[in-house]
């Protein structure tokens, strides 16, 4: 009911128009990072299919340490789990259709969906 970031607070309701509509996610290679953590908050939901090709594969935590002689070292200290508790190790998300054409196979999944 309520998402908190950044020290402010935003109220989620109603959320009745998105249950049951088909979602299309649409991932390449160029999904990476932050857009691969918000893609992955809709895997597993039974109305959203993927589309498209594998998605970069950026999904860890990295944390810099400084060294001493001012050097740097970059450590991974977490990984992205989803909803079905598939774990994320720097590996790619895979559509659950793959295609070249993401933007028309997703038109063409939704319309098959709406009943």
């Amino acid at each position: 009911g309520e998402i908190n970031s950044g020290g402010s607070s935003t109220k989620v309701s109603d959320n009745k128009k998105i249950k049951k509509a088909p979602i299309a996610v649409l991932i390449d290679n160029n999904t990476g990072s932050s857009g691969e953590l918000t893609a992955l908050c809709f895997k597993g939901i039974p109305n959203v299919k993927f589309l498209g090709s594998d998605s970069a594969g950026y999904t860890s935590a990295n944390q810099t340490v400084y060294l001493y002689d001012g050097s740097t070292l970059q450590i991974t200290s977490a990984f992205v789990k989803d909803r079905t508790n598939n774990i994320y190790k720097n590996f790619p998300i895979s559509p659950d259709i793959q295609t070249n054409n993401a933007k028309s196979s997703a038109i063409e999944w939704i319309k098959s969906q709406i009943k």
